[in-house]
């Protein structure tokens, strides 16, 4: 997803000749996270990268000193200072370089961008998505992290979410800039927009990650699931056996492709008898091959919905009791342009109304398509960035 999100932004600034572009990889082994996928995916867009971890630049005086000085403050035991030392020598690699600005995706890598900040590099924080959730802990998980209160700028969809970044007084305002999201480039390019009322014949099935976690709660104690999987799956199964015309894709979670959670995978077995399903593997292609195909997106509460929203396709809406409640933002959003499905009943009944061509949402969908909702479509969300970022140099 971060290089889905960053592709737009790299593609932007290679056209740009006043720029000097590069891609790093930095993932830190010992944590069980691995570039396989991540360098497989910059194969196939044919980037040249530098992998971090590999770097054999000698550590600068300045980076010297700030490791020693983090660690004598923060009393930290051998094997932190070790992943510190780690940090600091994959960091050098950068600072070699002699780079201005970092772009980055991942807000949980925090060590290297605390580095990177002080050795003077400018960062710019661009989510990969926006929250939908209303949840406190989602808004700590997601707002208040080392990237957050360190970066230079931090591009976002909507106003709503500039409150949650301006958390303290030293913080411009005019370092949270609002304009659209570079993952949505990759939408608007490669996927053709509704502009009629059309038959639907393939419906998309997106699922939570949340539903492979059986034992997991959130931090404050409650069951809250996102994911809608074990009361809608044999209502599907059932939809899609009568309804031999239709086609179903499954797009499971990417996370289901990772060792801890691949057990889940078994889930799907049952809908290997129908020849109108198909398993989207997310291991190894991003959701744009099956935003192409799909006429209709069935989600779980989760930000694909504003993706596949800028296409004017319907989406439906399965809803769980036990879900986390949606922000403002979201909430208006989804009560405009989404089939909101609550039961089995209404479930196929919407299924069976898109099949016929029975639309009521398109108005206003079309809205959006056209650039009247809450999107920015008049220029990809990487020019309207990089425009931003040369006049504020």
């Amino acid at each position: 997803m971060d290089i889905l999100c960053l592709k737009s932004i790299y593609e932007q600034c290679v056209k740009n000749k006043s720029m000097n572009t590069a891609v790093y990889i930095y993932s830190p082994l010992e944590n069980g996270i691995t570039n396989i996928e991540i360098v497989e995916k910059l194969d196939e867009f044919r980037w040249p990268y530098r992998n971090l971890d590999k770097a054999n630049a000698t550590l600068s005086t300045n980076l010297l000193t700030f490791c020693s000085e983090i660690a004598v403050q923060k009393n930290l035991n051998s094997s932190l200072r070790r992943h510190l030392w780690r940090c600091c020598k994959a960091t050098s690699a950068v600072i070699g370089d002699n780079m201005d600005i970092v772009f980055a995706g991942n807000p949980y890598i925090q060590d290297i961008y605390t580095l990177l900040y002080y050795s003077g590099i400018k960062l710019v924080y661009i989510p990969y998505a926006s929250s939908i959730s209303g949840e406190k802990y989602s808004l700590q998980l997601q707002y208040q992290l080392t990237i957050h209160k360190l970066a230079w700028k931090i591009y976002i969809l909507d106003k709503f979410y500039e409150k949650f970044y301006i958390t303290d007084e030293h913080r411009a305002s005019n370092i949270v800039v609002i304009n659209s999201t570079p993952k949505f480039d990759n939408v608007l390019h490669e996927v053709p927009r509704q502009n009629s009322i059309i038959n639907a014949k393939v419906f998309l099935w997106n699922i939570h990650h949340s539903t492979a976690m059986l034992s997991e709660n959130y931090q404050d104690g409650g069951d809250r699931k996102w994911s809608s999987f074990f009361i809608y799956k044999n209502i599907l199964y059932n939809i899609f056996l009568q309804h031999t015309d239709l086609q179903l894709i499954i797009r499971p979670h990417p996370n289901f492709y990772t060792n801890k959670y691949s057990f889940f995978l078994y889930e799907f077995d049952e809908f290997s008898n129908l020849n109108n399903v198909h398993i989207d593997n997310s291991a190894k292609n991003t959701f744009i091959t099956s935003f192409q195909k799909a006429d209709v997106l069935i989600t779980d509460l989760s930000s694909m919905m504003l993706d596949f929203l800028i296409t004017g396709k319907p989406i439906i809406s399965l809803f769980n009791d036990k879900s986390c409640f949606l922000n403002e933002f979201a909430e208006g959003l989804f009560k405009t342009y989404t089939y909101q499905v609550h039961d089995e009943s209404c479930l196929e009944n919407v299924i069976k109304d898109l099949a016929a061509g029975n639309d009521p949402l398109f108005s206003e969908r079309r809205k959006l398509v056209q650039g009247e909702g809450p999107f920015n479509l008049s220029k990809t969300a990487a020019e309207l960035i990089i425009e931003d970022i040369l006049s504020t140099c």
